[in-house]
């Protein structure tokens, strides 16, 4: 099985699936389905449709007989009065972010809720979670369905949220108490679940909780999965944390995502590889640019924790790089560094965990006009 790259061919019997919502200039979902559309020899497509009107989104998906879709924010919710059958999990929860086709019927599902126990079991063993004293932050759509998991799971739940409304409005729908933000520092939580958008690029240098909260032991969940390592995560692994990607979450909720439409078992492993060679994409295109003549523009760079690792390095190599929202501006050496006084070999070069960054040897090493 490959990753996805195997050229395909489109026709009349190509079975249609997609993505609705908005923003998604970011989304990873179309490489990571359509990875798995082809390693199982599936004649079917994924797309994004980014749209502000939901009802339209939904009656097009009908119409043209789409097989399922994937549903993101800000329609998790109010995509449910949509639909001719909503699973009794998802309207539990209140959101569905998945409809898959059942005849003529479009039937509602919510995947996040499977998505998140399997993230947390690759951290957890079997049965950890009951009488597990646990804090979520934040209430919205993602918090409901991983409240839901959590106390199916029997876990000593609390709930906290900076609009104490909404916080205590889930937290009575979950059976347990809702904690003002310093009660749930001091709650004592052995599982740390942080559900609101705190820590999401564009605002990747923010951490929703406080250093002394990451004490060693505790596990600390991270539903955020853009940048895939946000601050909370690093920090959480400095103070000894176990740690639970949202990137995890996102790619095991995506597999079932594939199971419900397909009836197969998802390709766990192509899915995973061809998500994070999106996530590296980025750094290969910012090397490139940094190596290129004249300006260049990368848009809609998938950020995450290696990708500003090479950031930070070419930057230290002199090559002028702008962060905006949306694109990234890079201009080009031409492959000749600026001349800088420091010795090569002492220059602070940042590498990222999984060795992505920028390293360089003496020929790289000459002034732009030798």
């Amino acid at each position: 099985m490959d990753s996805g790259k195997t050229s395909r061919h489109i026709d009349s019997n190509t079975a249609l699936y997609g993505l609705v919502g908005r923003p998604l200039a970011h989304t990873l979902g179309p490489r990571m389905h359509n990875a798995a559309f082809a390693a199982v020899g599936l004649n079917a497509l994924y797309l994004a449709f980014e749209t502000r009107d939901i009802a339209g989104a939904v009656t097009g998906a009908r119409a043209l007989n789409l097989q399922g879709l994937s549903v993101t924010l800000p329609y998790k919710t109010s995509v449910m009065e949509f639909l001719d059958q909503v699973d009794e999990m998802a309207r539990k929860i209140g959101a569905v972010n998945t409809i898959a086709r059942r005849g003529d019927l479009l039937v509602g599902f919510n995947t996040d809720a499977y998505g998140a126990l399997k993230a947390l079991e690759t951290c957890l063993d079997p049965g950890a979670l009951r009488g597990m004293p646990c804090l979520i932050v934040g209430a919205g759509g993602a918090a409901r369905a991983l409240g839901f998991t959590l106390a199916r799971n029997q876990a000593a739940l609390a709930v906290s949220n900076r609009s104490r409304e909404r916080g205590e409005r889930l937290a009575k729908e979950l059976d347990c108490p809702f904690l003002a933000e310093q009660e749930a520092w001091e709650f004592g939580a052995d599982l740390l679940v942080n559900a609101t958008p705190v820590g999401m690029h564009p605002l990747a240098d923010t951490c929703p909780v406080p250093d002394h909260v990451l004490r060693k032991g505790l596990v600390v969940m991270d539903l955020v999965y853009n940048p895939r390592d946000t601050l909370l995560l690093q920090k959480a692994r400095a103070r000894g944390c176990r740690t639970v990607s949202g990137l995890d979450m996102f790619i095991f909720q995506g597999a079932e995502q594939f199971r419900l439409w397909t009836g197969l078992e998802p390709p766990l492993e192509v899915m995973k590889t061809a998500v994070l060679e999106a996530i590296n994409l980025t750094h290969r295109a910012l090397v490139a640019a940094a190596l290129a003549d004249g300006r260049s523009r990368i848009i809609d760079p998938l950020l995450c924790e290696d990708t500003m690792h090479t950031v930070n390095g070419l930057r230290t190599l002199g090559v002028p790089v702008d962060l905006r929202e949306g694109e990234i501006i890079v201009q080009g050496t031409g492959g000749r560094f600026p001349a800088r006084s420091d010795p090569w070999d002492q220059l602070p070069l940042p590498v990222g965990r999984i060795g992505a960054g920028v390293r360089t040897t003496p020929s790289h090493w000459c002034p732009k006009d030798a």
